[in-house]
């Protein structure tokens, strides 16, 4: 019933229309994105005891019982953001739930906690509202990308919502869809801001996917910066934009690390303490030798081409053993074959950097980069590097593919 209405929205009302695509398409590419949500729950269950994707569930069911007969209580559960706050009316739900303490995670059952209004608690039917939530940004991102090579559309929206890494983990009920969908109203507002076309509604969503991204995933947003900021640098002139903006990330890094060793702040520690705890929670199958990092600039710029290595070749599917790691490597594989078709054609051509190629190619390699420091497990690096997968994919399009960048490399 609600996949009905929701496709008559799009097909009578033109629900996504600003994005600029056929209504139909619209309703066939949100129709897959669904499908694939709801094979990333079943799968979950049946064949990984459930996985987070059930528990996020189980968690907003329980938050979702407090409205009959505690209505004020589950507007609590709603509105507080969770963490080492532990409200004492509260108290019985913490108890029964399992995320309170990790703020991004209590995020995704809040708004499960929300679907359930519709849903009554059926886990396909919140994939459902879930795909609808996030696709929006998707488009926007769709839209940005597309500015840059209209010639190719059909290629810009395969790498965004159909290449099956992208389409599998942002589609399921996880922190992934949001934070690329997030990702996507930023950089749309950005660029409109950047061109002076300002509108306060959509200034002030791109800041709220801000403070989502920062609770969600913190280092995403925490790189992102020096990106936006060089984009800013390179406005005015756009020579040399893949230097200045190299030079923005390795300014980042040395105030992180001298940050951090001057004020004793710990970051470092909290980062091998991260990668430590993904290694003992990890499958013993997708299990990687975690790096012996120590809490010092040196050893972590010492392993970071390492790190950028092992996230951009995982999975390996030669050595993967579980049968949905293969068929990940195997996926992968093929995925980088076509890169290095693409970027070797691109070479041949003399593409060269515009500010918008260098910045996704600075922000998917760092990203690449703290994800292969931090996690030591194939399965978790395959998902945590779905936004840098969508990233990078841009990158290759738009470099490859812009008229703009066939004159001569800078």
């Amino acid at each position: 019933f609600y996949g009905t209405i929701l496709s008559l929205l799009i097909w009578k009302k033109k629900l996504f229309s600003f994005s600029g695509i056929n209504a139909y398409y619209i309703s066939g590419i949100f129709w897959c994105k669904v499908v694939a949500g709801m094979l990333y729950y079943f799968i979950h269950q049946k064949y990984y005891g459930g996985g987070d994707v059930v528990q996020y569930n189980h968690d907003a069911a329980i938050l979702y019982t407090a409205l009959p007969h505690d209505t004020f209580n589950y507007l609590k559960l709603i509105l507080y953001p969770g963490g080492d706050y532990l409200p004492n009316d509260l108290l019985w739900y913490i108890k029964h739930t399992s995320y309170w303490s990790d703020k991004g995670t209590y995020l995704v059952v809040k708004l499960l906690a929300i679907f359930d209004l519709l849903s009554l608690g059926n886990a396909y039917i919140n994939t459902l509202f879930y795909v609808c939530a996030t696709f929006p940004g998707l488009l926007l991102l769709y839209m940005w990308g597309v500015q840059f090579i209209p010639a190719v559309k059909s290629y810009v929206l395969l790498s965004i919502f159909l290449l099956p890494q992208l389409l599998f983990w942002s589609s399921g009920i996880h922190k992934d869809g949001i934070i690329v969908s997030a990702l996507g109203w930023i950089l749309y507002t950005f660029d409109r801001c950047m061109v002076k076309k300002w509108d306060i509604k959509l200034i002030a969503m791109a800041l709220l996917c801000c403070l989502v991204l920062l609770v969600m995933r913190g280092y995403e947003f925490l790189l992102l910066c020096p990106g936006l900021a060089a984009l800013i640098w390179c406005s005015k002139k756009t020579s040399y934009s893949f230097l200045k903006i190299g030079i923005s990330y390795a300014l980042f890094f040395a105030a992180f690390f001298s940050v951090d060793a001057i004020f004793h702040l710990g970051f470092l520690n909290y980062m091998i303490q991260k990668q430590h705890l993904f290694y003992t929670l990890g499958n013993a199958h997708s299990s990687l030798k975690p790096f012996p990092l120590s809490a010092n600039w040196y050893s972590f710029v010492y392993y970071a081409p390492a790190a950028v290595f092992r996230t951009l070749t995982t999975p390996n599917p030669f050595t993967a053993k579980a049968w949905f790691e293969r068929v990940a490597g195997i996926e992968h594989l093929i995925y980088s074959i076509a890169v290095g078709i693409i970027m070797a054609k691109a070479y041949f051509a003399k593409k060269r950097f515009i500010p918008q190629t260098a910045f996704l190619c600075w922000y998917a390699i760092v990203l690449f980069l703290f994800i292969g420091w931090i996690v030591p497990t194939a399965g978790a690096i395959i998902r945590y590097s779905t936004s840098a997968f969508l990233i990078f994919s841009l990158f290759i399009l738009i470099f490859a593919y812009s008229k703009s960048e066939t004159h001569k490399r800078s």
